[in-house]
C-alpha cells in the first residue's frame, strides 16, 4: 500500500488532501440534501401533483364538454320540436280565428239584412197607411165632385160623413 501512496504521492496526489476534500463532499451533500434537496423534492412532488390534476381536470373538462355538446343538440332538437309545437298550434290558432270571424261576419251580416228588412217592412207599412190615407181623401174629394153636381147639400154632408168614417 505504501508504493501505491508513493506513486500517488509522485503524480501529485496527496491523501490528506483527498480526504479532507471527501469530508467537505460529505458535509455539503448532507447540508444541500437537509435544506435544498428536500425542499426542491417537495416543489417538485407538488409540482407533479399540480400537473396530474390539471390532466384530470383537462380529461375531466373535455368528457364535460362532449356531455354539453349532447346536451346542447339534445336541447337544440327540444326547442325545434317545440318551435314546430308552437308554430303548429299558432296555425290552428288562427285557422279558428278566421273561421271565428267569418261566423261572426256571417251573423253580423244576417242582423243587418234581417234590420233592413224590418225598417222595410215598416215603411211598406208606412207607406200602405199612406196611401190608403190619400186614397180615402181623394175618393172622399171624387165622391164630392161628382154629388155636388147631382145631389144637394145635405145629402152630401150626409155621404161624406159615411165615407170618412
Amino acid at each position: 500500500m505504501q508504493t501505491l501512496l508513493n506513486i500517488l504521492g509522485n503524480i501529485g496526489f496527496d491523501w490528506k488532501v483527498a480526504l479532507a476534500n471527501l469530508v467537505n463532499f460529505l458535509v455539503i451533500f448532507w447540508l444541500l440534501n437537509k435544506f435544498i434537496f428536500s425542499k426542491i423534492r417537495v416543489a417538485l412532488d407538488n409540482r407533479k401533483k399540480t400537473i396530474e390534476q390539471g390532466v384530470l381536470d383537462a380529461e375531466e373538462a373535455g368528457a364535460q364538454l362532449v356531455m354539453a355538446e349532447e346536451k346542447k343538440k339534445g336541447i337544440l332538437s327540444d326547442a325545434r320540436m317545440e318551435a314546430n309545437m308552437v308554430f303548429d298550434e299558432a296555425h290552428k290558432k288562427a285557422k279558428r280565428t278566421i273561421k271565428d270571424s267569418v261566423l261572426d261576419a256571417e251573423k253580423e251580416a244576417k242582423k243587418v239584412m234581417t234590420d233592413a228588412e224590418n225598417k222595410i217592412e215598416m215603411r211598406r207599412k208606412e207607406t200602405e197607411k199612406e196611401i190608403q190615407k190619400q186614397t180615402t181623401q181623394m175618393v172622399v174629394e171624387s165622391v164630392k165632385k161628382v154629388l155636388e153636381s147631382e145631389v144637394d147639400s145635405a145629402m152630401q154632408e150626409r155621404i161624406t160623413k159615411q165615407i170618412t168614417l
